[in-house]
């Protein structure tokens, strides 16, 4: 019996965006791209344990867009591939979401 293969992530972009400044825009949207291994037609980006909208273009390519309210603010947001089919997951990965932090009235 051959062993179900999990999906990696070998490299993604962009890594770090400025809070509030979409970088990779993708119909008005944030987005990002992952170069992949072993991902499949049932595989999803996950960040912060939410299922991102994720386009499949190969077991070596994918996107996925980044909700608005993750690029608003600054912090480290988590983030991995998820095989919907064999519920195997890859890696956990960080998009840095950079920012000064707001300023408290006066």
């Amino acid at each position: 019996m051959r062993a179900i293969p999990t999906p990696e992530i070998v490299d993604f972009g962009p890594k770090a965006i400025q809070a509030g400044e979409p970088v990779t825009v993708c119909d008005g949207h944030c987005a990002m791209w992952l170069s992949t291994v072993n991902a499949t037609p049932e595989t999803i980006v996950v960040m912060r344990n939410r299922a991102l909208e994720s386009s499949y273009a190969g077991p070596k390519k994918m996107s996925a867009l980044i909700p608005d309210e993750f690029i608003d603010h600054p912090g480290f947001y988590e983030f991995y591939l998820l095989d919907r089919g064999t519920h195997k997951k890859s890696e956990t990965r960080v998009l840095i979401v950079e920012g000064a932090p707001a300023l408290a009235s006066v």
